[in-house]
């Protein structure tokens, strides 16, 4: 497994998502190429395969606002 291979197939996969960048989990599962394939070898995070494969990296996702929570706790009591 090569580094070049790895980063066509991101850029293939991203393509095919609508040009978003697939998680490493999925990634594997679409390619069958592990997460030991890549990782230690050539990078140590995915985002960084995917910023090198030319795509803006998933986010994780943001807690609520406290103010939001409440606003939703008062209007279900």
């Amino acid at each position: 497994m090569d580094k070049a291979h790895i980063i066509r197939e991101i850029r293939r996969t991203a393509e095919a998502n609508g040009g978003v960048g697939l998680g490493w989990r999925r990634f594997e599962e679409e390619t069958g190429i592990r997460y030991y394939d890549w990782y230690g070898k050539f990078w140590t995070r995915w985002s960084d395969a995917v910023r090198e494969a030319g795509f803006e990296p998933n986010r994780m996702s943001e807690a609520y606002d406290d103010g939001f929570l409440l606003e939703k706790l008062v209007l279900i009591t």
